[in-house]
C-alpha cells in the first residue's frame, strides 16, 4: 500500500477582499504591506483572485497593475500604495471632525504595524491566528482612540 497523496488533490484557491471605507482602507493596506515584508512576495503572487469596493478596489488595482505590458510583476508594492495614501489621501477624501483627522490615521497606521510585529513574534507558526488576533486588538484600540 502506498501512502502517497491522491493525484487529483486540488490546490487551495486564495481570495483577497479589501473593503472600502475611505481612509480606513489603510488598515488592510498596512496588513498587506506586512505580508509582503514577511513573505518577500508581492500580494499579486500570493492570492488567486482579488475583490474590493471603493478604496479597496483602488488599492487592489494598484497592487495588481503590471510593471509593463506582458509583465507578471506588479508596478507598485503595498508600501508604495501606502505612501501614496498617506500623502494624497487627506487631500482627496472629505474631512470630518475626529473621524478623518490626520493624526488619528497616522496613529492607526503606527498601531497596526506595531501590533502586527508583536503578533508575528507571538504566533510565528500560526499566521492565520495571528492576523485574527491583530485585527481584533487593532479594532479595540481604534475604538479606544476614537472614543
Amino acid at each position: 500500500m502506498s501512502t502517497q497523496e491522491p493525484e487529483n488533490k486540488q490546490k487551495p484557491y486564495y481570495v483577497l477582499y479589501v473593503p472600502g471605507g475611505v481612509l480606513w482602507g489603510i488598515m488592510p493596506l498596512v496588513m498587506s504591506r506586512f505580508l509582503e515584508d514577511i513573505t518577500r512576495l508581492p500580494l499579486s503572487k500570493q492570492f488567486n483572485m482579488f475583490a474590493g469596493s471603493s478604496t479597496g478596489s483602488i488599492i487592489l488595482g494598484g497592487l495588481n497593475l503590471p510593471k509593463h505590458e506582458g509583465s507578471t510583476e506588479p508596478k507598485y508594492s503595498a508600501a508604495d500604495i501606502l505612501d501614496f495614501y498617506k500623502t494624497i489621501g487627506p487631500h482627496i477624501f472629505p474631512r470630518r471632525k475626529a473621524y478623518y483627522e490626520r493624526q488619528l490615521v497616522m496613529d492607526v497606521i503606527k498601531l497596526t504595524h506595531e501590533l502586527l510585529r508583536e503578533t508575528l513574534d507571538v504566533f510565528s507558526d500560526k499566521l492565520d491566528d495571528a492576523m485574527n488576533f491583530v485585527i481584533n486588538r487593532a479594532g479595540a484600540r481604534l475604538h479606544e482612540i476614537s472614543g
